[in-house]
């Protein structure tokens, strides 16, 4: 697929139109570069022709003076252009990062599960680092290099018209030629950057899971894999990186060309019509001169070929839809929700249905437990309630009002969901608690934490809520992590929270203490509680019973008990039997 001029307009339009005042410094920069190249070998002529007539020293070294003091006004200027186009370039990238991961967030559970975090990695940062030249100096020097050949072609025709429409046909031949190469380039460099991607992807999957493969022997079958994804890389890039050598060559060809012609023009200008020695230095020094251009686009178009295969991969991300609607409606109050659900199904794959026909009205307020075995479609319906996926048939109602006419905010903002692996970000406690919203206040956060029992745990920390956590959680068990998790709930005060499973890694201490959490969670939510733990929905007011998508019974859990033919009644009673706790898997 090819990029329109105008694809490439957008682009750099929108990411650089809130530095527009930067851009007009720049670009005032780069037009005062170009007039000192083109000047500068005018005064070097005037130089040599006066010193060829033996005018006086003072003469020439006034002139002299005047090349030195250009030379050294246009590095100031290089400097100043590399370090403006520098903080463009970062602003630039940084923002197209923050819309992209906004973008991919946003997007539904099915892209979600087709890309593995790896290759995520490579996609949305990779990429995007490859248009950090696009956006600081690429384009820039494209341009400034085409005016630059521009104003000295025009020099070339005041010099002599005929060898300025030679240089000028040289000049477009050239262009031509480098920019039929670099098209040819961009498809090999976009193949190289998805072979990449799928390969970072394959490693993060592996060092994930290297217990597994090192507890199940695959070792040798993982180093193979891996061996044979990175020959796989290095052909593809070989390939890609030999089209830069073609055009490596040819601008080699080019730039010996040009100087050749130079060399022959200056050498007839002088025999047969008088040129001086400082036209025909002008000549010379023109040719170098638009030569030097030719090579810069020529290198840039090499670095537009990655980057223009990193525009497509990025442009193929934003075009991405979620299937998820976002509605425009949003939830009116705070407190308790009601929840309905009406003739729900839903397939992962067309034709396979994990929920079948699913109908279930939650009163505000109240507490359902959810039973059934691996694979009944438990998740399945928390993750349709938390609106990660879109029903394949059915509707549910949160508040009363359909969920796909809320906006996704509202949801967020009203809902919350606990699995039994709680997510610990790089950063402090307090950030960690309150997910990095500021509105929270630290009396706020201490009183929830003295509710969970866990004020003294953070004062045990030197720096209290300001100590700093990792994504590995170190510092915290699995049962402390869970009840920050809870602390966060308790914090943003949901009308509907889903506990799935949330029991599962915690020892029975840590369980008082969550059970005491959860006390107060249903005490002002309506909340829905996945187990495996039996003991884990005593407090539910009713009890679904899941088997392969199907509610195979529902009801009031006090009337469940009193039934001895219920299957809930039948799996305490087994529970009891055995003395011990029942797991529901």
């Amino acid at each position: 697929m090819k990029i329109r001029f105008k694809e490439y307009f957008s682009l750099f339009s929108k990411y650089l139109k809130s530095q527009w005042k930067s851009v007009i410094v720049l670009v005032t920069i780069v037009l005062v570069n170009i007039g000192i190249q083109i000047i500068n070998p005018q005064i070097m002529k005037v130089f040599l022709d006066k010193a060829v007539e033996g005018e006086a020293l003072k003469s020439l070294i006034g002139v002299a003076g005047i090349f030195i003091g250009l030379s050294f006004i246009q590095q100031i200027v290089t400097i100043l252009e590399t370090y403006t186009c520098q903080n463009i370039g970062w602003r630039a990238t940084n923002e197209l990062r923050e819309d992209l991961i906004a973008h991919c967030i946003n997007l539904d559970m099915d892209f979600h599960k087709t890309k593995q975090p790896g290759e995520m990695i490579e996609r949305v940062d990779g990429d995007v680092n490859m248009l950090f030249e696009f956006f600081s100096s690429l384009v820039l020097d494209i341009l400034s290099n085409l005016i630059l050949i521009i104003g000295i072609l025009v020099m070339f025709i005041f010099v002599n018209p005929v060898i300025g429409g030679i240089f000028t046909v040289y000049t477009i031949i050239s262009l031509v030629v480098i920019r039929k190469y670099q098209l040819a380039g961009v498809k090999p460099w976009e193949r190289a950057y998805e072979a990449e991607g799928k390969f970072w992807g394959m490693m993060d999957e592996e060092l994930t899971n290297i217990e597994d493969i090192k507890s199940s022997g695959a070792v040798n079958y993982a180093i193979h894999k891996y061996l044979m994804r990175l020959k796989n890389v290095f052909h593809i890039k070989k390939k890609a990186t030999m089209l830069g050598f073609k055009m490596w060559n040819l601008s080699t060809f080019i730039e010996t060309s040009g100087i050749f012609i130079a060399l022959v023009s200056g050498l007839y200008l002088w025999k047969y019509q008088g040129a001086s020695i400082g036209t025909i230095y002008l000549i010379y020094e023109y040719t170098k001169r638009i030569n030097n251009p030719l090579g810069m686009i020529r290198r840039r178009l090499g670095v537009l070929q990655k980057a223009e295969a990193s525009i497509l991969r990025v442009k193929e991300l934003f075009e991405m839809k979620s299937s998820i609607k976002d509605g425009d409606m949003e939830l009116e109050g705070n407190g308790p929700l009601d929840v309905e659900i009406k003739n729900l199904s839903f397939e992962y794959t067309q034709g396979i249905a994990v929920l079948k026909e699913l109908s279930i009205n939650i009163k505000r307020g109240k507490v359902l437990g959810i039973l059934g075995r691996t694979g009944s479609g438990k998740t399945t319906l928390v993750r349709l309630l938390s609106k990660l996926y879109e029903p394949t048939e059915g509707k549910i109602l949160l508040g009363g009002v359909p969920l796909n006419e809320l906006s996704n905010d509202s949801v967020k903002n009203n809902m919350a969901y606990v699995t039994q692996d709680v997510h610990i970000y790089t950063s402090t406690i307090r950030d960690n608690l309150t997910l990095f919203d500021s509105s929270y206040n630290d009396d706020e956060i201490m009183s929830v934490l003295e509710e969970l029992g866990l004020d003294e745990w953070i004062k045990s920390f030197p720096q209290g809520l300001d100590t700093v956590l990792n994504t590995s959680g170190v510092g915290l068990s699995a049962g402390e992590a869970q009840l920050l998790a809870f602390a966060r709930i308790l914090l943003k005060k949901p009308g509907l929270v889903i506990l799935d499973e949330a029991s599962s890694r915690i020892d029975s201490i840590t369980e008082k203490i969550m059970e005491k959490a959860i006390d107060k969670i249903t005490d002002n939510s309506t909340c829905i509680i996945i187990a495996h733990r039996l003991s884990t929905v005593k407090r539910a007011d009713s009890i679904l019973v899941l088997e392969e998508g199907k509610a195979v019974e529902i009801g009031a859990r006090e009337e469940l008990i009193k039934d001895k033919e219920s299957r809930y009644s039948k799996l305490l009673q087994e529970s009891m039997k055995g003395h011990h706790e029942l797991l529901v898997n």
